[in-house]
């Protein structure tokens, strides 16, 4: 493998070669010359005096910081002594520049990252070990450039002494650092460079920041697919784009609109004490193409009786209930026939691949025989996936399948909500009656229940906020 190119600042005065890898091997004899390093180009610099243009530097509350935010657990107790003592027998040329927002304040202090970067190399010579400036946006914080205003020369020091003196040597702030002129922007990025530390908890924070606007964009679009494979919202396929055509009147009868999607509800119920133990599998298929005609009716109660659902209990663990966190009810199930079988994986396999078979209804279209399009819903469906996977069933490889859609996604977009609710929350919010929860079969019917009638109750809310705009 080829080594990187190394970067250099283009000043003389700033050049800066991140380091190397030294040896793992401590180098006593380098050490003792990197002590003695003297830095003659910022000899004679008078307090108050400009930095040289292009300088870099790294600010000195971040090189304490360095132990804790760069060095992994291994060496740092090795070389935190080191940074503990960081001032005793080492050149430090100080630089001071004042926060234009708190004159009053003390000036915040920085010191030239050649320095710093000559100090990083005496603790690899000593300890053996290899630390450099961190690459990438996390490095930006060590190797600072300013513009207007400049930091200004406050001294050198070689001792702890000589730094505890430094903040009443500070000539009094000026004029020219209350940074008159400068644009709103501007003063902004001076501020981010004079606080690393803030420039790095905004940087997170924009990141966390866009992760949930990407996490809510996901939620809404999720929403307004079940929409659409309902005749709820102007088509656009499985993955299309935002609606183009009139909004659908859910009110008259239903729309005409096609989509034939399948939609296959799952709950899983496992052993409190062993989540590997599937006590009961639940079930719910729902055919799109039963309520092409059909008003939905208040919160799709129209549709709910479409809804065909299977109870599965493992016959090995028949006789065992969950008590510690929820209270199993394997016996309660609301909606018929209730299998008893050992070969679990076959059985649901068997009902995921049948529900969407391209001759599963009489009454379809010319579909010359190809698979529909399988979605499979749940709340908090990533559980009852990792559930899946462990008696080896992959929806994803099922013929037709589509995509996963999650209830609690559904219910945080319509309500905008900042965390997911539980299946009996969802329920009651939307005025629909239930009991026995956490019976497989019985979730699992009622996460389909709760699908429909948020896709329903969540399109007449955006379509009440349209006529009020």
């Amino acid at each position: 493998m080829k080594p990187k190119k190394s970067k250099k600042s283009s000043s003389f005065y700033g050049e800066y070669t991140p380091l190397p890898p030294t040896s793992c091997e401590p180098d006593p004899v380098k050490a003792q010359q990197l002590l003695g390093k003297t830095f003659p180009e910022l000899q004679g610099l008078e307090v108050g005096e400009l930095s040289e243009e292009g300088m870099t530097f790294v600010s000195w509350d971040l090189a304490l910081q360095y132990p804790q935010m760069f060095i992994g657990n291994r060496n740092r107790p090795k070389a935190t002594p080191l940074f503990e003592d960081i001032l005793h027998g080492h050149i430090w040329d100080f630089f001071y520049i004042y926060s234009p927002k708190d004159l009053a304040a003390r000036p915040k202090l920085f010191v030239p990252t050649k320095q710093f970067g000559r100090f990083l190399e005496f603790v690899n010579a000593t300890l053996g070990i290899v630390l450099t400036i961190p690459e990438g946006e996390p490095g930006e914080n060590f190797l600072v450039r300013f513009d207007t205003p400049r930091p200004r020369y406050l001294g050198r020091c070689t001792s702890r002494s000589d730094f505890h003196a430094f903040p009443d040597r500070a000539p009094p702030a000026k004029d020219q650092d209350l940074c008159t002129g400068l644009s709103p922007d501007a003063i902004e990025r001076l501020l981010a460079k004079l606080n690393p530390n803030v420039r790095s908890s905004t940087r997170r924070r924009n990141a966390k920041d866009k992760k949930q606007r990407i996490a809510a964009e996901q939620r809404r679009e999720s929403l307004h697919l079940v929409q659409r494979c309902l005749g709820l919202r102007p088509a656009g396929g499985l993955s299309g784009p935002g609606d183009c055509s009139p909004p659908v009147d859910i009110h008259g009868t239903a729309a005409a609109t096609y989509t034939d999607a399948v939609f296959a509800s799952i709950d899983i119920e496992v052993a409190e004490q062993s989540h590997r133990t599937i006590l009961e599998v639940g079930i719910s298929t729902f055919d799109s193409r039963r309520i092409v005609g059909i008003t939905p009716g208040d919160a799709a109660r129209n549709w709910m009786p479409f809804i065909q659902s299977h109870h599965l209990l493992v016959y090995d663990y028949r006789f065992m209930r969950n008590t510690k966190y929820v209270r199993g009810c394997p016996e309660s199930f609301n909606f018929g026939y209730m299998p008893m079988l050992a070969d679990l994986a076959n059985r649901v396999l068997a009902i995921l691949s049948d529900c969407n078979k391209p001759d599963h209804d009489d009454a379809a279209p010319d579909d010359k025989g190809q698979q529909r399009p399988l979605i499979l819903i749940g709340h908090g469906i990533t559980a009852d996936l990792d559930f899946l996977a462990n008696i080896n069933v992959e929806p994803a490889k099922i013929k037709g399948f589509a995509r996963c859609i999650d209830t609690q996604d559904m219910h945080r977009s319509w309500h905008s909500l900042p965390n997911s609710r539980s299946l009996g929350t969802v329920l009651n919010d939307l005025d629909l009656a239930h009991s026995n929860l956490h019976n497989a079969g019985n979730d699992a019917a009622y996460t389909l229940q709760a699908m429909l009638a948020l896709a329903v109750c969540a399109r007449l809310s955006e379509l009440d906020e349209e006529k009020s705009t």
